[in-house]
């Protein structure tokens, strides 16, 4: 079989980042609403229309730019670019809810990934553990079949977000395997249709007004979801198709998207990190309470103006500079650190 490696990209791409700008402001606007979505109608539709793609095309994206590695090579890689900030930011926010509580968080007492620490969690998993296996179709077959028995076996929440790491695997796979060439190909279908489908998406959640929103947080299992494994395994196939004809709806009507998304989608990274503080303070201080008391249609509209004015301000490159280099620092620490306690010396060559 043909090696893959030439679906890869080899250098950024300006759709694929103006796609990126998009689903960064939506996991911002997401977080953002997500308190009211049980009394307030309008806020679940825009929450479940964002959630209807925005992760899946996110991780497509994720494997879409993960080269193939040797696993020593992936590992200190990942390890080093993912697995550190991920603990490093476990730590911020728990210490910040520690403060304001006084208590662990839910999170680090039931072994958990704090929040949205998760995505960082899982992209180091699915980056270092596909490097073990070669680039072939099967891998995307195993990769589906996992996902769906474990949806319709488990009815218990795993440890160390194992349940979004395992259900999201797929979309990983499928964009590691084959995500240039199928962007390329979604760029050549009608937009008119994915306009179609994305008005249609959206018509849907507003006339389903008890559709089951979890679904697509893929934080629980669908047999914990549906009790059965017949429908947890229907609802499972019914929801990675629907995601995945969503979000290439959305790649195909971004395809001339404004070109200043192009910035945030390549800042996304600490737009992701930093944002859940900024939403956690405007709960803690009753902000978005305020907004969201506000008649219709003004709560939403100032709720996606303040969501977007948080995107814009943290994919400041000033912003990504401090941040990029301070946690450098703080990595190249804690490597010294390492170092020292296990006796051994700095490789004169890293390159950080």
């Amino acid at each position: 079989m043909k090696p893959l490696s030439s679906n890869i990209p080899s250098r950024r791409d300006p759709h694929i980042d103006n796609v990126k700008g998009i689903l960064i402001f939506l996991v911002v606007l997401g977080h953002a609403v997500n308190p009211f979505i049980e009394t307030n109608r309008a806020y679940k539709v825009v929450f479940d229309f964002a959630y209807a793609f925005h992760m899946p095309l996110f991780i497509f994206i994720a494997g879409m730019f993960t080269r193939p590695a040797r696993f020593s090579d992936a590992l200190k890689k990942n390890a080093s670019t993912l697995l550190f900030p991920f603990v490093l930011f476990h730590v911020l926010y728990e210490l910040s809810d520690y403060i304001i509580r006084g208590e662990l968080s839910y999170y680090t007492r039931n072994l958990q990934p704090y929040w949205i620490t998760w995505f960082l969690w899982s992209l180091f998993l699915w980056k270092t553990v596909v490097s073990l296996f070669p680039r072939s179709p099967l891998l995307f077959l195993a990769s589906l079949g996992i996902a769906l028995l474990y949806n319709i076996t488990i009815d218990d929440n795993l440890y160390f977000g194992m349940n979004r790491t395992i259900s999201f695997l797929p979309f990983f796979v499928a964009g590691y395997l084959w995500g240039k060439p199928l962007v390329e190909w979604i760029k050549t279908t009608p937009a008119t249709f994915s306009a179609i489908t994305l008005a249609a998406t959206l018509l849907f959640l507003i006339l389903d007004q008890n559709f089951n929103s979890p679904v697509f947080f893929h934080s629980e299992t669908m047999l914990q979801l549906y009790d059965r494994p017949i429908p947890a395994l229907a609802v499972t196939i019914g929801t990675y198709l629907f995601s995945s004809v969503v979000a290439m709806a959305v790649v195909r009507v971004t395809t001339r998207a404004p070109s200043f998304l192009t910035g945030l989608g390549q800042r996304s990274l600490y737009i992701y990190l930093w944002h859940g503080f900024v939403i956690r303070a405007m709960v803690i201080s009753g902000l978005l309470a305020l907004m969201e008391a506000l008649s219709a249609p003004l709560d939403l509209a100032l709720t996606i103006a303040i969501s977007a004015a948080i995107t814009i301000s943290l994919g400041l490159p000033q912003v990504t500079t401090v941040s990029s280099r301070v946690i450098d620092r703080l990595r190249m620490g804690f490597a010294r650190s390492m170092m020292i306690l296990t006796g051994r010396k700095l490789e004169a060559d890293d390159p950080r």
